[in-house]
């Protein structure tokens, strides 16, 4: 908690699980500082939030995008397999 009592302003957290206890003590932190706490991390938010580590966010709005991104990045990252593999098999 020392450290997210320390991390800048528009500090955007990324917790496994929403209301476990990372993403917990994260909106808490959240709640008194202006971050913001993406929880259900898997690898393309990782990937997104890598690639972005040295874009130049100057205010909220510019951490509010990165933010959204990094939710697209995850959830266009979930996929069917099998559907998919079904769909290339009819053409």
């Amino acid at each position: 908690s020392v450290l997210l009592e320390k991390a800048p302003d528009n500090t955007i957290i990324l917790t496994d699980l929403y209301g476990g206890t990372p993403s917990n003590v994260s909106a808490v932190y959240a709640l008194r500082k202006d971050y913001t706490v993406v929880s259900g991390v898997n690898l393309p938010i990782l990937i997104e939030a890598e690639m972005s580590r040295t874009e130049e966010c100057e205010d909220s709005e510019g951490f509010k995008t990165l933010a959204e991104r990094l939710i697209s990045a995850g959830t266009g990252g979930i996929s069917d397999i099998r559907k998919i593999m079904e769909e290339m098999r009819k053409k």
